[in-house]
């Protein structure tokens, strides 16, 4: 969707023609950048210089600045129309808004907990700040989020002079009210982007220090974004979840893997895919890679004092910083998140929760180059499954589980994958390198010297079962459900009574010994 906008209403009591099919809800969402506070340090005015002293260091006066803003849905950013000029404080008014019209459903709630809306404040030439806003609660049935308007109590006293009075010499009611209560802007904190830290080649110490960011630590920004209607429904809000699926490797690759000598090369990616309940999207992460790293301890290849590194195969979805400008900047881990409506929520819930109960994940090989478009004749080579036991997310209060042993096997026959499969390949298409495909059944796993494994974790956003808590303290106790009785006394017998009685057990333990 693009920024538009919202198109006008039906009328009232007006019907779509026979045979048109009913048009879908769709739901506006408006950005909205007012202001930022002041950014920088403002610049002092040196005061005029005595007779014959240097003259003073010209002062550059703050710059105009521009806002970018990253919409999730938006293949082009969003920008100022043009550059704003500070005001007497530092401070900037951009006064930005759009609309943008979506689509409710699975895939909106998915796209907006996986892209944050991402402000950036761009000074002259440089970018300064930016500022990422989390839409994760719009998943919770909220129509507003980024900074807030809150009300706060302000004190009486000092509001008591300020008090305006009716011509009678009295306050006024509004006016009272007013004195107690008052609203504030709650502005969203902005975060420096670094500077260049890396000095030039050839100077091990330069003489001029590295550039570091002005921004001032409490520079911060209004900035929000209000939807027309809510976007889930009152118990899915309640209820319902946010999975995040994080794959980490594969291990044991098969020697077809292992044998390939420039992994970079490597014309294939790799899909992790998860099944879900209820009739929704299932969880599938791209995005791996054929990698290979130094292993275990270094061996001689036959000649004295000539090392070996034993280097191992593996498939990882973590990120190679190296191909970003900004390595930095970039997340080391590919993952994505789901959103589960509430009879998802209870139905994985009920798939997981018993003793032997597993989960199917998969994994599967891609063509880099339109995956969904290009075949593969031998697809089903790396295509695999594992079933794993998911118990630690039914624990009460438990949100997480990372299974260690989801050993690769082939699919069973009839299997309904919940990965995309490419199209099937022309007659006498040949596979990549000429691999031959495996007989029916089989997996290329199968072939690798230890049994092939995946690692990988889930995330909820909640527990499937609420926290173990203590029971709240009932209204009676057993001690005042028992009946009251009367407390018995026991009275000491005087001492010629107890003198007495000892005698005669004295004489009769005597008569029984004779």
């Amino acid at each position: 969707a693009m920024a538009t906008e919202a198109p006008p209403p039906r009328g009232e009591g007006e019907a779509p023609e026979d045979g048109e099919p009913e048009p879908e809800p769709v739901f506006t969402l408006t950005l909205s950048v007012k202001s930022v506070t002041p950014l920088v340090q403002p610049p002092t005015v040196p005061e005029e210089p005595e007779e014959g002293a240097e003259p003073p260091v010209e002062v550059t006066p703050p710059q105009p600045a521009v806002c970018h803003v990253a919409f999730p849905g938006e293949s082009d950013p969003i920008e100022s129309s043009s550059p704003v000029e500070p005001e007497a404080d530092g401070s900037y008014f951009f006064n930005l808004e759009r609309t943008f019209e979506r689509v409710p459903g699975v895939d909106l709630l998915n796209q907006l907990v996986n892209e944050p809306l991402v402000v950036t404040i761009k000074v002259g030439d440089m970018e300064l700040a930016r500022c990422e806003v989390d839409l994760f609660p719009f998943t919770k049935g909220a129509l507003r989020v980024g900074s807030a308007l809150i009300e706060t109590e302000e004190n009486d006293d000092a509001n008591a002079s300020e008090t305006r009075k009716d011509p009678s010499g009295e306050a006024t009611e509004d006016e009272e009210d007013r004195n107690h209560h008052s609203k504030r802007h709650e502005f969203l904190p902005l975060v420096p982007i670094p500077f260049p830290v890396a000095s030039p080649e050839g100077e091990e110490n330069p003489e001029e220090p590295l550039p570091i960011n002005p921004l001032l630590p409490a520079a911060s920004i209004d900035v929000s974004i209000t939807a027309s209607f809510a976007f889930v429904a009152v118990d899915d809000a309640a209820r319902g979840r946010v999975l995040t699926v994080i794959p980490h490797e594969i291990q044991n690759t098969p020697p077809s893997l292992s044998a390939f000598e420039d992994v970079n090369a490597y014309p294939f990616t790799w899909g992790f895919g998860v099944p879900l309940p209820g009739g929704i999207p299932n969880a599938v992460v791209e995005g791996g890679r054929l990698a290979r790293r130094p292993v275990g301890d270094t061996g001689t290849s036959g000649n004295e004092g000539d090392e070996e590194t034993r280097m191992e195969t593996y498939i990882t979805w973590r990120v190679d910083s190296s191909e970003f400008e900004d390595p930095d900047q970039t997340p080391n881990q590919v993952s994505k998140k789901f959103w589960l409506p509430a009879n998802s929520v209870d139905q994985l819930r009920e798939q997981l929760k018993g003793r032997g109960k597993t989960l199917g994940v998969e994994v599967a090989r891609f063509p880099q180059t339109d995956p969904t478009t290009t075949p593969d004749p031998v697809f089903q080579n790396y295509h695999a499954t594992s079933d794993v036991s998911l118990n630690e997310l039914t624990d009460p209060g438990s949100v997480a589980c990372a299974p260690q042993r989801a050993f690769l096997k082939a699919p069973l026959y009839g299997h309904k994958s919940c990965l995309p499969k490419p199209p099937e390949p022309p007659d006498g298409a040949k596979a990549f390198g000429d691999e031959p495909a495996v007989p029916p059944g089989s997996v290329a796993w199968a072939a690798a010297t230890e049994p092939a494994r995946v690692t990988f974790t889930l995330l909820m956003s909640e527990s499937l079962l609420p926290p173990w808590a203590p029971p709240p303290p009932t209204e009676t106790t057993v001690a005042e459900l028992l009946p009251t009785r009367e407390v018995v006394v026991k009275h000491e017998d005087p001492p010629e009574v107890v003198a007495a009685r000892e005698f005669r057990a004295e004489v009769t333990r005597a008569g029984t010994s004779l």
